[in-house]
């Protein structure tokens, strides 16, 4: 062989690294893998369709010593009966509560204490089965969750009250209180979750309603 033909060293190892180069690069650019919390799924729509999980239910003495609560208030130009009359009209809340998409009645009672109804949410695939737990018209309307799906299994326990006080002739305040218990290690999720989407459409809610209310009137 030629010596001046034959590659040196240097040349040899100056091609082995160009051959190798573009693989490594390519390596470099390719993404991680994506490790998902199992919690996470709950944010995604898709997981919205997952099994009912059963809530404890709890009394209206536990509403007021619940450990998470919050809460909206909203003065409307309505007595407190027609206030309590429209929160009694399960079908039409999906007039004034956007994030309610139906409701319907559950079994032979349709009202008072022990009465029971479901509601459906995100393009229906949230459900949440409520059985009342307050019934006194014109002063309180309070239920307990008994089951539910979605972000809902984050909790433990959930209670939601309203109370209605008149405060002058046609003049009523509203209070919708929501009183919970997340279960234990969802804190952050909870936080992200539930706690912003609920307190937002809350005072929307009550917002619409009294819109509603004073349309009527």
């Amino acid at each position: 062989m030629n010596p001046r033909c034959s590659p040196t060293n240097n040349q040899r190892q100056h091609e082995h690294q160009g051959r190798t180069r573009p693989d490594h690069q390519e390596r470099q650019h390719e993404p991680p893998a994506r490790t998902e919390h199992p919690r996470l799924a709950l944010v995604d729509p898709a997981a919205y369709a997952s099994p009912m999980a059963s809530l404890t239910p709890q009394s209206p003495e536990w509403t007021d010593d619940a450990p998470v609560k919050f809460s909206a208030v909203r003065e409307v130009a309505a007595t407190a009966d027609a206030v309590f009359v429209a929160l009694a009209e399960h079908e039409s809340w999906p007039e004034w509560f956007d994030a309610v998409d139906r409701v319907e009645r559950v079994g032979e009672q349709h009202d008072g204490v022990g009465s029971k109804r479901r509601i459906f949410l995100a393009r229906e695939r949230i459900r949440v089965l409520e059985e009342f737990i307050e019934w006194e018209p014109g002063k309180v309307w309070s239920f307990t969750v008994l089951e539910a799906n979605g972000p809902f299994r984050l909790l433990e326990t959930l209670n939601e009250r309203i109370t209605i006080q008149a405060i002058g002739p046609d003049r009523t305040r509203i209070t919708y209180l929501m009183a919970m218990k997340p279960n234990r290690g969802s804190g952050p999720l909870f936080d992200k979750v539930i706690r912003r989407g609920m307190e937002k459409n809350l005072t929307k809610a009550l917002e619409s309603l009294g819109r509603r209310l004073a349309a009527l009137s």
